[in-house]
């Protein structure tokens, strides 16, 4: 059996979708759940709001948009000339429990107005050493795919499941895989001194989740039932993370 994979976080994204969004105030969200005074707070045309600070190992973004709210984790940007190849925060077995803390905060602490879906996303990547090794990895996960001699993957696929925490919700398990290339430059003395130009390849296998109750709800969503349909949604998106896209 194949050992589950040691994932790493570039990004990961809880989105509710409330019936009514002029209920919503982004601001006794954020002071309720980040509990401190945001580094930036931006109001674009349209009523978006934009509240974002360092946060864990990372960055907290709280968005509240025409329909929808979002909290998005990243990496916290460094301060060096040459950013990384790779935005990553940290390891998943880490990184989730900070994203998941904060929903189950958010969630229970009753500054969210009824809502009629919720959804958890993340984008994971896996470095490796080559493209060939990332298409093993990935090989291991689509079992239903033959990758040999394979370029430019871009697999996408939607495996929906009814719901075990609310009767008769279908939940969408959306997943896209590929492989993903990126180039560092950087500057190196020569034999003659002479600074020279290297460029060193960096590939990861690259897993993009988006695990969602079904937009056919119209209803809302029962607050007693938010925590543990919540706690269903990311069950999903680490089985698909551990075992594959399996029939």
């Amino acid at each position: 059996m194949r050992d589950s994979l040691d994932w790493q976080v570039e990004s990961l994204r809880v989105t509710a979708f409330p019936v009514d969004i002029s209920a919503v105030s982004a601001e006794n969200m954020w002071e309720t759940c980040v509990g401190k005074t945001p580094d930036e707070t931006r109001i674009q045309r349209g009523g978006i709001e934009t509240r974002e600070a360092e946060f864990a190992n990372g960055r907290i973004f709280l968005i509240k948009q025409v329909d929808r709210v979002d909290w998005r984790y990243h990496m916290q940007p460094e301060e060096s000339e040459e950013p990384p190849a790779l935005s990553i925060i940290g390891s998943i077995d880490s990184e989730l429990n900070v994203v998941t803390d904060l929903a189950r905060n958010w969630i229970n602490s009753g500054t969210v107005s009824p809502i009629n879906r919720l959804a958890f996303a993340g984008v994971l990547l896996y470095p490796v050493e080559s493209v060939t090794a990332g298409y093993n990895i990935l090989q291991g996960l689509l079992p239903s795919l033959n990758l040999e001699n394979v370029k430019d993957l871009n697999y996408q696929v939607n495996r929906p499941r009814m719901s075990s925490a609310i009767d008769g919700l279908s939940i969408n398990r959306l997943s896209r895989w590929n492989v993903i290339r990126s180039h560092i430059f950087a500057a190196v003395p020569s034999i003659s001194l002479r600074f020279q130009s290297t460029e060193e390849e960096v590939v990861a296998s690259r897993l993009e989740l988006d695990i969602n109750s079904a937009a056919e709800q119209t209803q809302p969503i029962a607050a007693r039932s938010l925590v543990s349909l919540f706690d269903e949604l990311v069950g999903n998106g680490m089985e698909l993370s551990e075992k594959g896209d399996v029939l």
